[in-house]
């Protein structure tokens, strides 16, 4: 059990880094109100023992990136919301994540796109205005 209990507590620190204290503590949170069991299944496997692999598997914003395209093709927008707050907390840039997004309409389909950028759109302002920016040029106080 002690491994298990280890493998939870490692995929809780991986959450807490890719969103952030107080956004990971709410997703955390919320799952748990959810389901405990399928909350303890994605922090064990999909945080502990995916996203928290160190090099030569990809940083985190290069998953973060990656999740984003792959919730974008499947027209998850739920789920995209959350992984774009997580994309720009992992150091993507608003014109990569769009980038990233126009990639995935030429093979999945333009409407795909468009839907997604909406989304976009929404959680861009969302976070500038709670990061107190405009556009998407970095703090000049060097948080973001």
């Amino acid at each position: 059990m002690a491994n298990e209990d280890d493998r939870y507590r490692r995929g809780r620190e991986t959450v807490l880094r890719v969103w952030g204290p107080e956004d990971g503590a709410r997703i955390l949170d919320r799952w748990q109100e959810l389901s405990p069991d399928l909350e303890r299944q994605i922090v064990e496997y999909m945080y502990a023992d995916r996203w928290a692999l160190e090099a030569p598997a990809p940083d985190l914003k290069t998953r973060s990136l990656v999740q984003v395209a792959a919730l974008v093709a499947l027209g998850r927008a739920t789920q995209l919301r959350v992984h774009l707050v997580g994309a720009l907390r992992n150091g993507a840039s608003e014109r990569e994540i769009v980038e990233a997004i126009l990639q995935v309409g030429l093979l999945a389909g333009f409407p795909t796109s468009w839907d997604a950028l909406g989304v976009c759109n929404e959680v861009f302002a969302e976070e500038r205005a709670r990061a107190g920016r405009t556009t998407d040029e970095p703090r000049q106080d060097g948080q973001d």
